[in-house]
């Protein structure tokens, strides 16, 4: 059986973009930040393992483990923004969302027969951690300030995660920033640099596609549970009137006589 995605998978391919357009977005003032501007995305931005969170040193450590392009391949390039990110079940605005735990009806938008299945939605939160490391300490003070400013935009705190559900089906929701999550903070790090951390916290609900269990085993199955769709007709003709039904699931059809 195909598995969905996570919602930090499917978050993954959405912060990456953010980040990116952020990069492109910046104005810098000093040499470091025009350095860091003038980069590739991929020379100037690193995504570090969700362990390294809270733990600035051991991004920066992540960071410079990595051949980025370097002539040697062994030293990172500087400044840098590294970002780290991970599910977060205690999130206070989770509170705020009610969720769906009973099965509701939809058609989804991609589905290429159409069905109507049916849908779970959880409420769900996702940490993110944004960290700019600068020789300076104007540098990496700026390079936040401006990524505070860039994310309280409202289309940037608003992000659509497609969500995989499997079976060759997905679905956009959204999930929110909300504007007190934004409170950037200094840290420390290695080599006099300079850093500013970021804090990020995203909300939403996330759909779950409910599937068949094989009868045998019990285990999921890549099929999804389908409403059967009855259509309704009726026909009068010169024998008589009669009701038409037809199973959009089976196929099946059966004809009524009501009246002579």
């Amino acid at each position: 059986m195909s598995k969905p995605w996570s919602v930090t998978e499917a978050f993954q391919n959405t912060w990456g973009q953010l980040l990116r357009d952020f990069h492109q977005w910046v104005i810098p003032d000093t040499d470091d930040l025009l350095n860091w501007c003038n980069r590739p995305a991929r020379q100037a931005i690193g995504v570090c393992p969700s362990t390294s969170m809270d733990d600035p040193d051991a991004m920066l450590g992540w960071w410079r483990s990595n051949a980025n392009g370097t002539e040697g391949g062994n030293t990172a390039y500087l400044p840098v923004l590294l970002t780290a990110f991970e599910s977060a079940v205690s999130v206070p605005m989770l509170s705020n969302l009610m969720g769906v735990p009973y099965a509701f009806e939809v058609r989804l938008p991609n589905d290429p027969e159409n069905r109507v299945l049916k849908l779970r939605a959880v409420p769900v939160g996702i940490r993110a951690q944004v960290v700019f490391f600068a020789p300076n300490a104007h540098s990496a003070t700026f390079a936040a300030a401006q990524f505070c400013a860039f994310m309280s935009d409202e289309s940037k705190r608003r992000q659509i995660l497609t969500i995989n559900m499997g079976a060759g089906m997905s679905s956009d929701w959204t999930m929110t920033i909300f504007d007190n999550e934004l409170s950037p903070s200094s840290t420390a790090a290695q080599d006099n640099l300079k850093g500013w951390t970021v804090d990020v916290t995203l909300a939403g609900l996330v759909p779950q596609l409910i599937r068949q269990r094989d009868p045998t085993t019990g285990h999921l199955s890549d099929q999804p549970t389908v409403v059967p769709v009855v259509t309704d007709s009726n026909a009068k003709l010169p024998s008589g009137e009669f009701d038409l039904h037809t199973d959009s699931i089976t196929g099946e059809s059966t004809v009524e006589q009501v009246q002579l």
